[in-house]
């Protein structure tokens, strides 16, 4: 499927995680998030807050995106229904990174932490949707 866009590898962020296998331009589909909705915290779990739903919902990772990792300074945004875009060139070989969002710690000793999504914030969602028009039109900015 868009699995040639990446591979997972050990990282030295955190366990195991996602890297670009090829130049991923800012703007450009990574993949999606490959889940079924779970009720229960766990490993894996991807919690997304959703306008349409009071609560966080869980998504289970059972693709390979499951092991992307968290930065304070990420490369890709979750976009509309978990869908990741890169929100800056990310370099074959760099790792994908997002950001878990604010309610996201790294706990206390001997804690696992919780994975908590993050939508794109508001730029990211204008960065985005203008580089996905411009890729649809052939005037993408970053073309060399």
């Amino acid at each position: 499927m868009n699995d040639q866009r990446y591979y997972v590898k050990d990282s030295s962020i955190h366990g195991r995680g996602v890297f670009a296998a090829r130049r991923i331009r800012a703007g450009e589909f990574i993949g999606r998030y490959v889940s079924r909705i779970v009720k229960r915290d766990s490993r894996y779990v991807l919690w997304v807050a959703d306008g349409d739903h009071a609560r966080p919902v869980g998504y289970l990772g059972i693709g390979k995106l499951r092991f992307l990792n968290h930065s304070p300074w990420p490369n890709a945004a979750l976009y509309g229904a978990l869908d990741f875009y890169a929100i800056r060139d990310v370099a074959r070989d760099e790792e994908i990174t997002f950001h878990y969002g604010e309610e996201w710690y790294e706990g206390l000793p001997g804690e696992r932490p919780r994975d908590h999504g993050s939508n794109a914030t508001d730029a990211e969602i204008a960065l985005i949707q203008r580089l996905i028009r411009q890729s649809r039109n052939g005037r993408s900015s970053n073309r060399r």
